[in-house]
């Protein structure tokens, strides 16, 4: 997940927010979302295997949640 700053109608300094996040080709949601506290939720899918949700680290099937400034929040 990468955020850029909006300066007219272009986006500039990419900032990487999260790298190396779960894909493949079925379940990958995807879906953002800002909260209302200004949080920012992103939802990912399982990638076709349901055991990975289950799994203590794994971040395929689930929400992650960050701060504004891309932190992590306690």
């Amino acid at each position: 997940m990468i955020r850029f700053t909006a300066a007219v109608d272009l986006g500039g300094a990419p900032l990487v927010v999260v790298d190396d996040l779960p894909t493949n080709l079925v379940q990958n949601a995807g879906d953002l979302q800002f909260g209302p506290y200004g949080m920012l939720y992103l939802f990912l899918g399982d990638t076709g295997n349901s055991a990975l949700p289950q799994q203590d680290g794994a971040l395929a099937g689930r929400i992650l949640r960050y701060a504004p400034d891309g932190s992590v929040p306690a």
